[in-house]
């Protein structure tokens, strides 16, 4: 069973694969980073991006808006996946998020 919590998720997906980066998209009010992986935050909707604007990295809502096709959104969500690789900051670094959860034992309900 994957883990409930998202945290505990990203340290899953960080410590098993050797994942550098991770990308998490948002329709809801919260956000989170992680110490030792850059977290690429993925607003799924304009309303939400605008409310968190400053937690965000991207506003994928501009394709449900009419702005912006998938293809154009998509350009532009890997070359800032390779600006973060070449050292640039995500809005988790910036705002200096470093959520961490222990490993539990048992399951995570």
């Amino acid at each position: 069973m994957p883990p409930k919590n998202r945290c505990d998720n990203t340290q899953r997906l960080a410590h098993r694969s050797a994942v550098r980066e991770e990308v998490q998209h948002f329709r809801l009010d919260h956000s989170d980073g992680f110490p030792t992986v850059p977290v690429i935050k993925i607003a799924s909707n304009s309303r939400t991006y605008a409310r968190m604007r400053d937690n965000m990295d991207f506003n994928a809502g501009l394709i449900a808006d009419g702005e912006k096709t998938i293809r154009q959104a998509g350009d532009q969500i890997f070359e800032l996946l390779l600006r973060v690789a070449s050292g640039e900051k995500t809005a988790s670094e910036r705002l200096g998020h470093r959520e961490f959860v222990p490993w539990r034992i048992g399951p995570v309900m």
